[in-house]
């Protein structure tokens, strides 16, 4: 048939009931970036990338909510790129490959004591905020996986220093100041932003100074107040022979992986290890040529834990360098 608009798995009938299987799907097992390298080409890229996951179902496209980058996931970096070579030659759309960008989080591990004055005067009217309270963690241990990681405001003001009417802009303005951390631009968790005492001007005081004056306060915080870059750490599970033992445990070790759990049943050698996200790009192929191709992986979410001191840098400068790249783009 031609000219039929459809997708893989759907099936054409006379008209009789049919009763079918549903088609099995397998998990995706990579993912990778992608984005065409002239921003002319977005529309036809994104036509392509509907094309292609529309007549493959084990190919899929999403687009991480906090990067903006779109990703594309498959069975293999094989799969993957057969695709991006697709793309070129049939639409004629180069296309810039590269490694998912890893969902940090930023906290705050000590108290911090603020008093803060936003003042600013113009011409006409000026601006002027002052506001004292602190800003501390929320949560004892921010790794444990059933911490309470949200953000919290406290209002803890006595007296008339401070007219209710500005409360509701302050805590406005916190919760929006957690959205991007002062150090990767990535959130804030697990921050509690407690507010004491204010002062207002009779003609310069407003929501927005008071707006303009919490996220100050609260980057000052932030930054003298011990933040820590988080990373999410995967519950990584490895199925092997178990001839291939010990490949596989220096594999994962490699890669900053602890060891939570090891057995062997039936010949077969099964490894859990939490492993930081960031060094598991590329896993499935390494792990393909160590087992002949017969090992399998899963992983899932476990928790974020503070990033290692050596490697905060790296990703600050990693970060700023995509930001640039991102304006210019």
């Amino acid at each position: 048939m031609f000219g039929v608009d459809c997708a893989s798995g759907e099936t054409f009938t006379t008209g009789s009931k049919l009763a079918m299987s549903t088609m099995h799907v397998p998990d995706p097992v990579m993912s990778l970036t992608i984005k065409p390298k002239d921003k002319n080409d977005l529309t036809k890229f994104l036509n392509a990338l509907r094309r292609f996951e529309r007549e493959d179902p084990t190919f899929t496209v999403a687009q991480n909510p906090e990067s903006e980058e779109i990703i594309i996931s498959g069975m293999g970096e094989l799969h993957l790129f057969i695709y991006s070579e697709r793309m070129k030659r049939e639409y004629d759309i180069p296309v810039i490959v590269g490694n998912p960008t890893v969902n940090y989080r930023e906290s705050i591990t000590e108290c911090y004591e603020f008093t803060y004055l936003h003042k600013k005067q113009s011409g006409g009217a000026g601006q002027y905020a002052k506001i004292m309270g602190r800003v501390e963690p929320n949560v004892e241990d921010i790794t444990n996986p059933d911490a309470d990681t949200s953000n919290v405001f406290i209002d803890a003001t006595k007296g008339n220093n401070l007219p209710n009417e500005y409360i509701p802009a302050i805590e406005k303005a916190f919760h929006e100041a957690t959205k991007k951390g002062p150090l990767t631009g990535y959130p804030v968790i697990g921050a509690r932003f407690v507010l004491t005492d204010g002062k207002t001007h009779v003609v310069d005081s407003s929501q927005m100074a008071f707006s303009l004056a919490t996220k100050g306060a609260f980057r000052e915080a932030y930054l003298n107040g011990g933040g820590k870059i988080l990373e999410p750490i995967m519950d990584v599970q490895v199925t092997v022979d178990a001839e291939f033992q010990q490949g596989i445990m220096g594999g994962l070790m490699k890669r900053r992986g602890n060891m939570t759990d090891t057995k062997t049943q039936d010949g077969m050698f099964i490894v859990n290890a939490d492993v930081p996200l960031a060094t598991m790009f590329g896993y499935a192929t390494e792990l393909r040529g160590q087992t002949q191709g017969l090992g399998e992986f899963s992983m899932e979410y476990k928790n974020h834990a503070p990033v290692e001191e050596y490697e905060v840098q790296d990703i600050i400068d990693s970060y700023k360098k995509k930001q640039q790249e991102s304006d210019e783009y």
